[in-house]
């Protein structure tokens, strides 16, 4: 019989716990005779967190509504973005929502320099808040965004924005070499029950290309 392999230390690397917990249903370690619960991700020590206030540009701009996001693959650009709402003189219930994503250089010890920073979903009048999801291509040489409307129960399709735009690296290519292959993309697709969510793994497993699931389906007449 196979015997799932009980791990002799405590601080193992987070594959095998899982590994370790798919085979058994548990994560567990053995420590001379006894078996003891590991956690999956161990607590990270005090001096592993950087205060945001220490890194916070000079103008303090990021503590002026942006969202934190995270960042690129590098781990050297930071993602911020910012929503602002701009209400109509004439009706209080008619409001304008525009996006901006940020994006900053992170340097430990200093503070963070904006590299720069993109309209979102340009030429659209956008009444309601936007669910986000903004990822990174798999070649790391674009950045995705995409804006949802707010699904409610008397929606019958659900408005889809999207925005694409180079990655820092392009960008500074592109001030060095004016011919860098630079561009903005901006559109949007309506999307029909049961609204399948945008998902990265397969939205943007083609190479300069991007699949919407928008469950359109025609059916034709008899």
């Amino acid at each position: 019989l196979f015997e799932p392999l009980v791990m002799a230390l405590e601080h193992v690397n987070i594959l095998h716990k899982l590994y370790n917990r798919t085979l058994t249903g548990r994560a567990t370690g053995r420590f001379g005779c006894k078996e003891k619960e590991l956690r999956l991700c161990e607590p990270r020590q005090p001096w592993y967190y950087v205060p945001l206030k220490s890194i916070v540009d000079q103008h303090e701009t990021l503590l002026r509504g942006h969202v934190l996001l995270g960042f690129l693959k590098d781990g050297i650009h930071l993602l911020s973005y910012l929503c602002i709402v701009e209400s109509s003189e004439t009706n209080i219930l008619h409001s304008l929502y525009t996006y901006s994503l940020f994006i900053w250089k992170f340097d430990l010890g200093t503070p963070l320099s904006k590299v720069c920073s993109y309209s979102l979903f340009e030429g659209e009048l956008i009444n309601s808040d936007l669910q986000l999801v903004i990822c990174e291509s798999p070649e790391s040489d674009r950045i995705v965004i995409l804006g949802a409307g707010i699904q409610t129960e008397e929606s019958s399709s659900r408005q889809c924005y999207v925005t694409v735009v180079p990655s820092p690296d392009i960008v500074q290519a592109a001030q060095n070499h004016p011919l860098a292959d630079v561009y903005f993309i901006h559109f949007k697709y309506d999307i029909q029950p049961p609204f399948p969510p945008f998902s990265p793994l397969l939205s943007l497993k083609l190479r300069d290309t991007i699949i919407c699931n928008t469950v359109s389906i025609a059916i034709p007449s008899l």
